[in-house]
């Protein structure tokens, strides 16, 4: 299937048809670049969509992705440093992102409702998860923290009904309310000297 340029906002994107899969997208100035999940796509699934964001990206700003359901995959530049307020809020169907080396924020709300992530690897540069971060990623059973790592916010992997394990770092001074309910199945939480 060939390219297709398209301009549009990203709410619009829950309305673009089924059957596109690989097209190019420009909104404010930045290209963004969709491919076909080979994966799903073997599976009879056909809605499974990857977002390659170019290498001049520097900050996914808020709610860029918000609500976009057909997104299985990210994939984030090594220059990425800010990932904003709900950039990928309620993308249902994330799988798969690796946040670069380089970030050093990621925004409240900026995955919550990725119910299908199952890990997540935050990078050394992050030094505070804001406020409900990961919520309601009902899939997640791994995290693993940086260890420069300071505050963890309020609700920020709270109904992460998968979570079996987390170690928190010793550099961790702050931990928000209701930062981990809803784990059902986290055991055993050893908590940080540092902690008041």
């Amino acid at each position: 299937m060939s390219e297709v340029l398209l301009h549009l906002f990203v709410s619009e994107l829950s309305f673009i048809e089924r059957d596109i899969f690989d097209l190019i997208f420009d909104l404010s100035k930045e290209f963004y670049i969709f491919s076909r999940n080979k994966e799903l796509e073997n599976n009879k699934n056909p809605c499974g969509v990857i977002c390659k964001f170019p290498k001049e990206v520097i900050t996914i700003v808020k709610r860029e992705l918000m609500d976009f359901k057909y997104l299985t995959e990210v994939i984030l530049p090594n220059g990425l440093k800010k990932i904003e307020y709900s950039s990928f809020l309620n993308c249902s169907s994330l799988n798969k992102i690796i946040l670069p080396k380089s970030l050093t924020h990621i925004g409240a709300f900026a995955f919550s409702g990725c119910k299908s992530l199952k890990e997540i690897i935050i990078p050394d540069g992050i030094l505070v998860i804001e406020t409900r971060a990961f919520t309601y990623c009902t899939s997640l059973s791994t995290v693993y923290l940086p260890c420069g790592l300071k505050r963890i916010g309020g609700d920020a992997f709270s109904a992460c009904h998968s979570l079996e394990t987390i170690n928190l770092p010793d550099s961790l001074e702050e931990i928000g309310t209701y930062a981990f309910a809803e784990c059902y199945l986290l055991k055993d939480i050893v908590i940080p000297e540092l902690i008041t």
